[in-house]
């Protein structure tokens, strides 16, 4: 369990943040994860954490960990570069982001010996046509641009930290040239660690491209659901942060409204200490929590659900839909009363249930039994036929 310092943390504002890619008060349920990478930092080439590929559904806190592994990268002096997707991806890299981080070292205290702060270096949010020539010219391609800079840290023992987040939204070509710079500095022995972060099928789609076939080896982060016991302290420890005890009835309560969910964890926690602050109180109480149930579903709606459905074709709708309604609590369905309230044979639902556990969007539980995946999915697909 970790908990930031009293600096970043400790405010009488809302302590819960019920937004995508800020990290929370309070992190509980990926210390091994952490501690692993922090590792294999420490250990050297070879490690193979030092390559890594998160997955994940929506709100589960891929970005999240994401910005824990940087953290712990510039924890011991190693630069963390952030590739954002985009038509100029590679571009902003070598001549916006790599060059911010060498002209950081270059300002680094003449006093500093084996060691440098650690940072994280993004780029900016366009290229100008001037920026977009200039990382044409010789010499500029990605892979010597890390090469200079992995020669400069060297002098002070420290590495480089790729990340790329939604890499489903990566095209191929740049992909494969990210993989291929990877692998050339490995092989070279640089201190570099690669660690992408996206959606079960955006992860599978880069494992298959041929150009890619080094990151198979790569180590495997599948983020699920927290459990119960740490999901109630999650919330005990938040909201004393912002000075108000959750009391231990309101805490399970919300707990099990969370499904363990991470994104339910800080919408409901934040809504529930939003009540407690409405009236005046100290504490927060089952009473708060159960407000913030109907508020905290709509707004999974809107922001997971909705965007989780937004290219998924009519056939795979009409599943799901069948499937809501025969479990509008989202408990597990058999697929044969999925098929029978479709309509069609068994046979003929098998590649529809086949494509969304793909797309992570319902799991099998038991023998010919499936379940939604992301909480309230049932509520929200109702409200669609309501």
């Amino acid at each position: 369990m970790k908990i930031r310092t009293e600096r970043e943390t400790i405010s009488p504002r809302n302590p819960f943040h019920p937004t995508f890619g800020r990290s929370p008060a309070v992190i509980g349920g990926r210390d091994v994860e952490l501690d692993s990478f922090q590792l294999a930092l420490a250990e050297g080439p070879g490690n193979p954490w030092r390559t890594t590929l998160i997955s994940g559904s929506r709100g589960i806190g891929k970005t999240v960990l994401l910005n824990e592994f940087e953290a712990a990268a510039q924890q011991l002096g190693w630069i963390a570069l952030r590739a954002h997707i985009g038509a100029e991806m590679i571009a902003e890299l070598t001549s916006v982001t790599i060059p911010r981080a060498l002209a950081h070292i270059d300002s680094a205290p003449a006093t500093a010996t084996r060691r440098i702060t650690g940072v994280s270096i993004a780029g900016i949010g366009g290229i100008t046509t001037s920026i977009n020539d200039s990382a044409d010219a010789p010499g500029k391609n990605l892979l010597s641009q890390l090469q200079d800079l992995s020669a400069l840290l060297a002098r002070y023992e420290s590495g480089i930290l790729l990340t790329l987040d939604e890499v489903q939204s990566a095209t191929p070509e740049q992909l494969s040239e990210i993989a291929h710079v990877i692998q050339d500095l490995n092989r070279d022995d640089t201190e570099i660690a690669f660690v992408a972060a996206g959606l079960p099928s955006g992860i599978e789609d880069l494992l298959q491209l041929d150009s890619t076939t080094f990151l198979r080896r790569a180590e495997r982060v599948s983020l699920g659901r927290l459990d119960s016991a740490t999901t109630q302290d999650i919330f005990e420890k938040t909201a004393a942060l912002g000075h108000r005890r959750m009391d231990e009835e309101a805490a399970a309560h919300a707990a099990d409204m969370s499904h363990g969910y991470p994104y339910l964890i800080q919408t409901i926690g934040s809504v529930a200490w939003a009540k407690a602050r409405l009236d005046n109180s100290d504490t927060i109480t089952i009473r708060h929590v159960e407000e913030a149930g109907a508020e905290s579903i709509r707004r999974i709606g809107r922001q997971v659900h909705a965007p989780s459905l937004r290219n998924v074709p009519p056939k795979q709708i009409e599943f799901l839909i069948a499937m809501a309604a025969l479990a509008p609590d989202g408990a597990p369905v058999a697929t044969k009363d999925i098929a029978s309230r479709m309509g069609r044979q068994l046979s003929g639902v098998s590649q529809l249930r086949h494509d969304l556990i793909y797309r992570e969007l319902i799991t099998p539980v038991t023998t010919g039994q499936l379940e939604f995946t992301l909480p309230y999915l049932a509520d929200y697909l109702n409200g669609l036929v309501a």
